[in-house]
């Protein structure tokens, strides 16, 4: 993941925790595009919401930055465009972010 990637998911994760629906299908969507592994996606469905989404952003800030637009086009097809925008154009506030 590119370190701008990884900057929009950190400068954005309170949003993101809150607002992603990983209920509607997106965990399965993120398996069969192979953003997540099985043993990930098992572990996510059996979390709590707001530790899911949590989770979810973890494991997706160390995959590669085909991974991360994967999900950006994943988030679209589910119709969490909102979402999606977010981690597309940047939204939230400006930050800066030493690697």
């Amino acid at each position: 993941m590119s370190a701008e990637q990884l900057h929009k998911i950190v400068v954005n994760a309170p949003f993101l925790e809150a607002c992603i629906d990983s209920d509607s299908g997106l965990l399965a969507a993120l398996y069969a595009r192979q953003c997540i592994t099985r043993q990930q996606k098992e572990y996510l469905s059996e979390s709590r919401r707001s530790e899911r989404n949590s989770a979810l952003l973890d494991i997706l800030s160390r995959r590669s930055a085909a991974h991360f637009v994967s999900f950006i086009e994943t988030l679209n097809e589910l119709g969490q465009t909102h979402i999606a925008r977010v981690l597309d154009e940047g939204g939230g506030r400006q930050t800066e972010l030493y690697i």
